[in-house]
């Protein structure tokens, strides 16, 4: 932690001026004016300049419920888990660690954190209460480990196109053997380095602006925490590769003039990671009755909010009521609920779940979604077949359409249910079981 140069004491990094304020004699620095005295710091703590500039001295806070890690460059006391949302008083031991190569400071402060969140949680006019009575002091700024790559692409390439012309005899296929070479420079590609930070929120939250990193420098942490990340950097190359491959891919088929999936390679690629540090606002939710968890995750540099929201049942049993009441007002003035209207009404609310469905399953865990799946394609099958054969009695159709309702109305509720639960994820238990299924192999 840097120390004011008037009072000594403690001096965090402010997000808003993008500067260092002591809190107690309302100093201002910047970062230049305070590097040598970061600079000086290091010097004493290491003994070695080459250790000096691979590793740093940081310490690392390990939650005795989940096994989740934070760094910090400070010593402080952490009353709660950013994972599992315990509160404890986490476990705390002092080590080095591998210095990062970049880090994008905080450019949002905690209190514009917490009112994105708080507009987000209100637009959520579904969301469970507990959510929205979150308060400032369970909003932390932690700075998540990124691998960002650096990725050459070379060599030549290939393809066919065929060219069609009209004669008298029919139609003449020319077919031309198209060459290019090409030197493709990707530079920052970002993927996360933590386990513990779900996959589906990072990607969310991000991506980050690389063009805005600026060379590691251990006093940005200032006041912040940090994952500590345990992925290699081999996890992620290939698919670094591929994004550099599948972003070039669309402008070099446009330029050749064929199918993107015609082009064939003969190229060579040199990949470089460096680790980065990017800022991250996490808020937690916990649902002590459930013992679940919700995430947000809000983008320190630029705001941009990812967050897990569930639906509070009653209250979304409550909104369906009342969205319901100017349908049926609707339905009462201007339409005669005949049989076959009726029924086109609930092929067509079917029809919605389904696709509804169908994008979750895409989406998310596809076993969750059977349910809902197999009673809407039930509920379509009954109302087509009542639209073919059209029963005489009006009694043998309302049947019908009310198995058809039946089965809709469960469809929904499943859908409901099942998105719930990916909303809501178990307590995490990081450190003692291995994290995700990578960190288990």
């Amino acid at each position: 932690m840097l120390k004011c140069k008037n009072c000594g004491a403690d001096i965090p990094f402010n997000p808003e001026t993008q500067t260092y304020i002591c809190p107690y004699c309302n100093s201002e620095f910047t970062h230049e004016e305070l590097s040598e005295q970061e600079q000086a710091g290091q010097m004493q703590a290491e003994e070695q300049v080459y250790q000096e500039e691979e590793e740093m001295e940081v310490f690392v806070y390990t939650c005795p419920q989940c096994g989740g890690e934070l760094i910090t460059t400070e010593e402080t006391y952490a009353t709660f888990c950013s994972y599992c949302g315990s509160s404890v008083i986490l476990e705390q031991k002092k080590q080095k660690e591998e210095k990062p190569a970049y880090i994008i400071p905080f450019k949002i402060t905690k209190e514009q954190a917490e009112h994105i969140y708080n507009e987000k949680m209100r637009k959520a006019i579904f969301a469970p209460s507990y959510m929205k009575r979150m308060n400032v002091e369970k909003v932390r700024g932690i700075y998540m480990p990124y691998w960002t790559y650096s990725i050459h692409t070379h060599g030549g390439v290939q393809a066919e196109k065929d060219e069609s012309m009209p004669t008298r005899g029919g139609t003449l296929i020319k077919t031309y053997d198209v060459r290019a070479n090409i030197d493709w420079l990707g530079d920052g590609i970002e993927y996360d380095a933590s386990s513990s930070f779900p996959d589906d929120l990072s990607q969310a939250a991000g991506p980050f602006d690389f063009k805005k990193a600026k060379k590691f420098a251990a006093s940005y942490m200032s006041g912040f925490y940090a994952d500590r990340g345990n992925m290699p950097k081999e996890a992620y190359s290939k698919a670094a590769e591929a994004d550099l491959v599948g972003i070039g891919s669309n402008k070099l088929a446009e330029r050749m003039q064929v199918a993107k999936g015609a082009i064939k390679y003969n190229t060579r690629t040199e990949t470089r990671a460096q680790k980065a540090m990017y800022p991250v606002w996490f808020v937690f939710a916990r649902n002590e009755q459930a013992q679940k968890i919700s995430y947000a995750i809000i983008n320190g540099e630029n705001g941009k909010i990812a967050a897990d929201i569930p639906f509070d049942p009653k209250k979304l049993i409550l909104g369906t009521f009342i969205f319901a009441i100017p349908i049926f007002l609707f339905l009462y003035l201007f339409l005669v609920p005949t049989p076959r209207i009726t029924d086109i009404i609930i092929a067509m609310l079917s029809g919605i779940s389904l696709i509804f469905t169908i994008f979750q399953m895409v989406q998310n865990k596809p076993g969750e979604y059977v349910l809902p799946l197999i009673s809407n394609i039930v509920s379509i099958i009954v109302c087509v077949f009542l639209a073919i054969v059209n029963p005489f009695q009006d009694g043998i159709h309302y049947i019908g359409i009310c198995a058809a309702t039946l089965f809709s109305l469960f469809a929904y509720i499943s859908l409901f249910h099942a998105k719930n639960k990916n909303m809501q994820r178990d307590l995490p238990q990081l450190g003692k079981r291995g994290g995700d299924e990578y960190a288990q192999k």
